[in-house]
């Protein structure tokens, strides 16, 4: 089990755009991404929704699937690159990932 599968079964609170970081609020932790990611769904319709799974691909993309198929993906690539860390997540209980 991935630290990241704590996800798995929290409600999104909240998702927006800070500068130019996404960062999504669940009701487990954050998640707040550095590198380009993509939402598919309107903002509005995914608050509340519940997470189904993740997927993470070294090198592609990490993704996080809601209960009605929208996603949030963020990218892994190295190109995408602006920060040194493409994405942080941090869970109520302290545990932190860093990618």
């Amino acid at each position: 089990m991935s630290e990241l599968d704590r996800l798995v079964g929290s409600t999104l609170l909240s998702l927006k755009q800070e500068n130019e970081y996404l960062v999504s609020k669940f009701s487990c932790g954050i998640v707040c991404a550095y590198n380009p990611a993509t939402v598919t769904g309107e903002n509005n319709s995914l608050i509340n929704q519940v997470v189904q799974s993740v997927s993470y691909q070294q090198g592609a993309s990490f993704g996080i699937i809601l209960e009605g198929g929208e996603k949030i993906v963020i990218s892994l690539r190295d190109c995408d690159y602006s920060e040194p860390e493409a994405f942080w997540a941090k869970f109520n209980c302290g545990a932190i990932v860093v990618e």
